[in-house]
């Protein structure tokens, strides 16, 4: 992998400031009463997979169809378990793994044995890709609360716009190639990524 600063952008930055990135293991639960964490507060990610973001959607999203099965404040904590439930392996094994590098997920492997079963454990860039991409929150988190609630159903009027379809959205983001631009001082490059452009 090559690193190189970009001289075009770092001209026109007037102050540049060096911050550590750290590491947090995955917590052991994410609410307390009708207390919860979600995106950064529940699992902070390292750079390396670009997941930070998306998680914290998928927690809004599963966040959103489990409060969507309250009948009354005396749900909510009840509803925060299935919600713990929905995200926490997920999101403890992107954590994990966005702490090595995309073929390395060996070296986190008993970390990752405490959520996921060793075959399912992913070995390669594409499989980290589909892990990552082919997931459909919405539709766990339905599963789940079906599970959780046999009457359960999601209002008609959850997602404004009826056209709204996670599996589209997720098929389209698997259709990417991987290989980003940001525009900052800092540009990485690597040699698959600069194949496929």
């Amino acid at each position: 992998m090559a690193l190189y600063l970009s001289d075009n952008h770092c001209r026109k930055a007037t102050d540049i400031k060096r911050w550590p990135l750290l590491y947090r293991a995955p917590v052991p639960t994410w609410h307390k009463g009708k207390m919860v964490l979600a995106g950064d507060a529940a699992h902070p990610v390292l750079p390396h997979q670009g997941q930070g973001g998306a998680m914290g959607l998928e927690d809004g999203l599963a966040l959103g169809v489990v409060m969507a099965g309250a009948a009354d404040a005396s749900d909510v904590e009840k509803l925060l378990d299935v919600y713990e439930k929905i995200r926490k392996s997920r999101t403890s094994i992107i954590q994990l793994l966005s702490n090595v590098a995309k073929n390395d997920s060996h070296l986190v492997e008993k970390e990752l044995l405490e959520f996921m079963p060793k075959e399912d454990i992913p070995k390669t860039q594409k499989e980290m890709f589909i892990y990552n991409f082919e997931y459909d929150v919405v539709e766990e988190a339905i599963k789940i609360m079906e599970e959780f609630d046999p009457s359960f159903h999601l209002p008609h009027d959850f997602f404004e716009d009826d056209s709204f379809n996670m599996a589209h959205v997720s098929g389209e983001l698997s259709k990417m190639s991987g290989f980003i631009t940001v525009e900052t001082c800092i540009s990485v490059e690597t040699e698959e990524s600069t194949a496929q452009v």
